[in-house]
C-alpha cells in the first residue's frame, strides 16, 4: 500500500496529490487557499514572536558580553560602550 497525500495544515486528503504550495516552503502542500493562508499567517506570528533581543552583563574582570533573548553569547567587548553599540546595531538589522 502506499501513502495517500495529505494537507500539512489540517490533515485532509490531496485530490489526486495535487494541492496548494507555499512560496516560501514548497516541500509543504495544502488542500485549498485557506488552509495555505492560515498557516503561513500562523508561521508569520510564530516569527514576530521569535524576533531576538539583547542584553549585555559583565564577563571576568574588564570585559563585557552580549547575550541573545536564547542564552547564547554574541560577542564579548572590552568597552560597555561597544556592548551596547553590538546591541543597537544588530537591533538595527531586525
Amino acid at each position: 500500500m502506499y501513502d495517500v497525500p495529505t494537507c500539512h495544515y489540517c490533515g485532509k486528503p490531496l485530490a489526486d496529490g495535487k494541492g496548494f504550495v507555499s512560496y516560501w516552503r514548497t516541500h509543504l502542500r495544502f488542500c485549498s487557499i485557506v488552509c495555505l493562508e492560515t498557516a503561513e499567517a500562523e508561521w508569520g506570528q510564530k516569527l514576530l514572536r521569535a524576533i531576538p533581543t539583547y542584553r549585555f552583563e559583565k564577563y571576568g574582570l574588564r570585559n563585557w558580553a552580549v547575550y541573545d533573548s536564547l542564552g547564547a553569547m554574541v560577542c564579548v567587548t572590552v568597552y560597555k560602550k561597544g556592548a551596547e553599540e553590538v546591541i543597537r546595531r544588530l537591533s538595527v538589522r531586525r
